[in-house]
């Protein structure tokens, strides 16, 4: 009998190699096949075609999908050489980026040992087109790409999203899938994050959706991010683990 992760890597294949988002010259993608990407010829290092990393104990405590910006320095793996990249990396030391993602997924994840986090995750990159070099592509890539989160979405069905960074969620609030939960909103003396924890919406699957700051912000965002990473991201996984939806 196959495991969740196994199932996901084998229904997420399939889903894309239909849409072909395929590692490397296969890729495919029906925006980039149509010239609909902005500047696509001014980038001509782009990586192609991201899949997810699946951890192959997901679905073993809280369901967390990571949904990040682009991946740079490459990115073009499948999703069996994404999930052993990110496994073999949690072994190594960390960049900021997943040093931040491992001190999030600590406040959901209880009681796991911080080098096994990755195990129980899935993490996706909300843009399947990855500049080589580690900067991000502009907001229209997201706004395109988006449609495939939410395919992978509605597969993966977490208990909560994460997305990381202003442009990770564009696509679910450009297309109104994101929306306020009214009883923060009434009580924002108890909660004080009523901006930044959401509800996910499509298709009859609503989940919970926290829009945060990017795990490795720096310059003027510094301070937001360690105020959000210290102090309010834990009060959001309390919420969440005391609030589990239907």
């Amino acid at each position: 009998m196959k495991t969740l992760s196994q199932q996901l890597a084998l229904e997420l294949s399939d889903y894309y190699l239909s849409e072909g988002i395929v590692p490397n010259d296969s890729f495919a993608c029906k925006y980039y096949q149509e010239s609909k990407c902005p500047d696509l010829n001014n980038e001509p290092r782009l990586a192609r075609g991201m899949q997810c990393h699946i951890g192959p104990r997901y679905g073993e405590k809280l369901k967390i999908l990571v949904a990040s910006l682009d991946c740079g320095y490459g990115g073009a793996m499948t999703i069996e050489e994404r999930t052993a990249d990110v496994v073999k990396k949690s072994n190594e030391r960390l960049n900021p980026h997943m040093r931040g993602t491992y001190k999030a997924l600590s406040y959901f994840l209880d009681d796991t040992d911080p080098k096994e986090l990755v195990n129980y995750m899935v993490m996706t990159n909300t843009c399947k087109c990855c500049r080589w070099v580690s900067n991000q592509l502009d907001i229209k890539y997201y706004l395109n790409c988006g449609c495939h989160t939410v395919e992978e979405i509605i597969r993966i069905k977490p208990d909560a999203i994460l997305f990381q960074g202003k442009n990770a969620p564009a696509y679910c609030l450009d297309n109104n899938l994101i929306h306020s939960i009214e009883e923060l909103k009434s009580l924002e003396s108890l909660y004080s994050f009523s901006d930044t924890l959401k509800h996910f919406e499509y298709q009859g699957f609503r989940c919970y959706a926290v829009i945060c700051i990017h795990p490795s912000a720096r310059g003027r965002s510094a301070n937001k991010r360690k105020h959000f990473y210290d102090e309010e991201l834990p009060l959001i996984a309390q919420y969440i683990k005391e609030h589990p939806l239907d």
